[in-house]
Order: C-alpha cells, then sequence, then structure tokens
C-alpha cells in the first residue's frame, strides 16, 4: 500500500505561513503540528532551502 499524505488545513497554512515569516525552521514547525517536515516543504519549498 502506498503512503497517505493529508493536506494542510487552512488554520494550519496560516500557521506555517506565519512561523515562517517569524524565522522558524521547518522542523520546528512540523514538530508544533506533528508534521513532517517534508510535509512543510510540500507547502512551502523555500522553507526546506529548494527553490
Amino acid at each position: 500500500m502506498g503512503k497517505f499524505y493529508e493536506q494542510l488545513s487552512l488554520s494550519e497554512r496560516v500557521y506555517v505561513q506565519s512561523q515562517l515569516e517569524l524565522g522558524f525552521k521547518a522542523a520546528a514547525i512540523a514538530a508544533a503540528l506533528k508534521r513532517g517536515p517534508s510535509t512543510i516543504g510540500r507547502f512551502h519549498p523555500v522553507a526546506i532551502g529548494s527553490t
């Protein structure tokens, strides 16, 4: 079976964006949301250093 990925809710997206603007790292944001860092990277690639 493949992996199941649940999209970020609107409130999670707002939280991620605000935390990124405050300078928090993707790993810290992911831990706070109990999500994997790659989830944050899929939402906002710049958070993990991609362009």
